[in-house]
């Protein structure tokens, strides 16, 4: 009983991140497509909160193309490429890695639009925030530092077959200099 109940819940699962997940990221990249191009117009560049919306559009934007593609982790019963070498490199570089920096980058750009809308309402004009491409630099630094224990927290093996069709890739957690970095990285961001 409990195996019907698991297969079951795997099933939901697998048609959850192959059909419904894509539609979903797909309806949010347009979305913020539309959002980049209206914060792109050059009466709204003036001010810095919409150059600070146009990034997070762009983030937004870089978070929804990986999530599109979330289909390629839990797409057994429907394609045949889920352990090939790409497609776990792709899960390891892109999905891991990249879309998981996003969403630090996207907070840390939300984070300065409310600093620099307390800025204004509270009228400080002695205060301001570095530069644009300072702040876009220091927050992708920050979070690409985040994101590396994603990067390094395995390795890719192959596991042989009776024959070449039957190789196969896995993403496992026995790198332990992977796993060393992987808990000095994690706890520099607390």
């Amino acid at each position: 009983m409990f195996d019907d109940e698991l297969t079951k819940a795997l099933r939901i699962t697998q048609v959850i991140f192959t059909f419904v997940t894509p539609v979903i990221c797909a309806y949010g990249f347009v979305s913020n497509i539309l959002s980049a191009i209206v914060f792109a117009n050059k009466k709204l560049r003036s001010n810095q909160i919409f150059i600070f919306l146009f990034i997070i559009a762009c983030a937004n934007i870089w978070y929804f193309m990986f999530g599109m593609t979330s289909f390629v982790i839990v797409c057994e019963p429907w394609c045949n490429f889920q352990n090939t070498f790409g497609n776990q490199f792709y899960i390891m570089l892109c999905f891991n890695f990249l879309k998981l920096c996003s969403p630090i980058f996207i907070l840390l750009f939300h984070i300065l639009v409310a600093l620099q809308r307390l800025l204004i309402i509270l009228n400080i004009t002695k205060f301001k925030l570095p530069g644009m491409l300072i702040c876009f630099f220091l927050c992708l630094f920050i979070s690409i530092l985040c994101g590396m224990p994603y990067i390094f927290q395995g390795e890719i093996i192959k596991y042989n077959g009776t024959n070449t069709t039957d190789d196969y890739y896995s993403l496992t957690l026995t790198n332990s200099t992977a796993l060393w970095f992987s808990a000095a990285v994690s706890i520099l961001q607390y």
